[in-house]
């Protein structure tokens, strides 16, 4: 049975220090905003607490005035909390993606061209993921062609090898067959390609 990998809360800070220092910056400019948008709000209504001569003018202003101080902070808070949740969501279906890649291109470079970049649904960059499959999969086929040819050079020169009459020729055979054979001086690390390419 194939086990899910479901979000859960304790999974949303995937990279935590990128992801926190995302919130944390877009809170900061959140906060500007709420700031500006305040004294845009609030002034008309200080400025014609301050200058206006009519009584009932000021008491206009300040009953106005009195109204938003009272219902604007808790929809501001309420505004900046959902913010913050909405940021969390965001910056996981940016981060889960490149953490992704950090581990599929290490398993790469460790010579798994097997493995296949996975991205969820609603996650962000599917299609580089996409591309960095297909990348994955072209390497892996030139290094299939590449050690089919060098399985046929190898047996070419075993072939010459045991036709070869001259000793000085047969000492170069076995010394380029030592350097081109798997597990000779020159051998790369062992690679892991995927099944209908082996």
């Amino acid at each position: 049975m194939e086990k899910k990998n479901l979000r859960h809360l304790k999974n949303f800070l995937i990279n935590s220090p990128v992801q926190l220092r995302i919130i944390l910056i877009s809170i900061v400019y959140m906060g500007i905003i709420l700031l500006v948008a305040s004294a845009l709000i609030f002034f008309p209504f200080i400025y014609e607490f301050n200058v206006s001569k009519e009584l009932d003018a000021q008491y206009q202003a300040a009953q106005t005035f009195l109204t938003l101080t009272r219902n604007l902070p808790p929809v501001m808070f309420m505004g900046a909390v959902f913010f913050f949740v909405h940021m969390i969501v965001v910056t996981h279906k940016i981060c889960g993606p490149l953490v992704n890649l950090v581990r599929t291109c290490r398993r790469v470079g460790t010579g798994d061209f097997s493995t296949v970049m996975k991205i969820r649904d609603g996650d962000y960059f599917a299609e580089e993921a996409d591309e960095v499959n297909l990348m994955i999969r072209s390497v892996a086929e030139r290094i299939a062609e590449l050690s089919k040819g060098n399985q046929k050079m190898s047996a070419c020169l075993e072939q010459l090898l045991v036709e070869s009459k001259d000793e000085e020729v047969k000492g170069r055979i076995i010394g380029v067959l030592q350097g081109v054979k798997p597990g000779g001086a020159k051998a790369a690390p062992s690679l892991k390609l995927p099944d209908d390419l082996c």
